[in-house]
């Protein structure tokens, strides 16, 4: 993510986001999200499939 691309989320996304602005909308195109196990910033997401929301967890390869 660009500066001006993480500024513009900031001032003008993150509160109305954080106030339910896209609770009523259902996203419907096929949509790839990582999350790192660690990551303060999505701590607490959800780690469970449920309706049509699908979840599926991948760890990297073992080194040798």
């Amino acid at each position: 993510m660009t500066v001006v691309m993480y500024r513009t989320l900031l001032a003008r996304e993150l509160v109305p986001l954080t106030r339910g602005r896209y609770a009523g909308s259902v996203l419907e195109v096929p949509t790839t999200l990582i999350l790192g196990r660690a990551d303060a910033v999505t701590k607490g997401t959800a780690s469970r499939s449920s309706g049509t929301f699908q979840v599926r967890q991948h760890a990297p390869p073992a080194r040798p």
